[in-house]
C-alpha cells in the first residue's frame, strides 16, 4: 500500500515540476528529494548540499 502511494506521489510531483516553475527553490528541493529519499542519504553530505 505504501509503495503504491509513494509511486503516485512521485508521479504527481514530477508532473507538477514540469508544469509549474513559479517557486524555483521549492522545486529544486522537491527534485532533490525525489532523486533519493532523505533517510537513504549520508547526513554530512546532505548538510553540505543544503548549505551550498
Amino acid at each position: 500500500m505504501l509503495e503504491n502511494t509513494r509511486e503516485l506521489v512521485t508521479k504527481l510531483l514530477k508532473q507538477c515540476l514540469k508544469e509549474n516553475n513559479d517557486h524555483q527553490y521549492l522545486w529544486i528541493l522537491v527534485d532533490h528529494a525525489l532523486e533519493l529519499p532523505l533517510h537513504w542519504r549520508m547526513p554530512r553530505l546532505e548538510a553540505r548540499w543544503f548549505i551550498e
